[in-house]
C-alpha cells in the first residue's frame, strides 16, 4: 500500500499532463475536431517519462507545461474579460477554468522539484 502510494505520488504530474491530454484528445474526437493526433502525441511523453524516468526530460517538460500554463492564463483572462452576463455556464467556465490554470502550475512545479533534485546545473 505505501509503495502504491509513493508511486502515485512520485507520478502525479506524469498522471495529471497525460490524462490531460487524453481528455483534450477524446473530446475533439467527440466534437470532430482536427487536433486528435496532436492532443494524443503530447500526451506520450509524459507517459513514456513514467516509464523511463529521465532526468534532463524531467526539465524540459517542466518548461514546456510552464510556457502552456502561462499561455493558458492568458487565454483564460482574455475569455474571462469578454464576458459581460453572469450564468450559470459562464460561472462553471470561471470555476473550471481557474482551477485548470491552478492545476497546471501546481504540477509544472512539481516538475521543476523534481527535475531540480536530480539535474546538477554547471556553474
Amino acid at each position: 500500500m505505501i509503495a502504491l502510494k509513493r508511486f502515485f505520488l512520485q507520478n502525479l504530474p506524469y498522471l495529471y499532463f497525460s490524462l490531460f491530454f487524453i481528455g483534450m484528445y477524446t473530446g475533439n474526437t467527440l466534437t470532430g475536431s482536427d487536433v486528435n493526433i496532436g492532443a494524443l502525441a503530447l500526451a506520450l511523453p509524459f507517459l513514456a517519462q513514467m516509464v523511463l524516468q529521465k532526468r534532463y526530460i524531467d526539465l524540459l517538460l517542466g518548461i514546456a507545461t510552464v510556457i502552456m500554463s502561462l499561455w493558458l492564463t492568458l487565454a483564460y483572462i482574455s475569455d474571462l474579460m469578454k464576458i459581460s452576463v453572469h450564468e450559470f455556464e459562464a460561472w462553471k467556465f470561471i470555476v473550471l477554468g481557474g482551477t485548470v490554470i491552478v492545476l497546471n502550475f501546481v504540477m509544472s512545479f512539481l516538475f521543476f522539484c523534481k527535475a531540480e533534485r536530480h539535474v546538477k546545473f554547471a556553474g
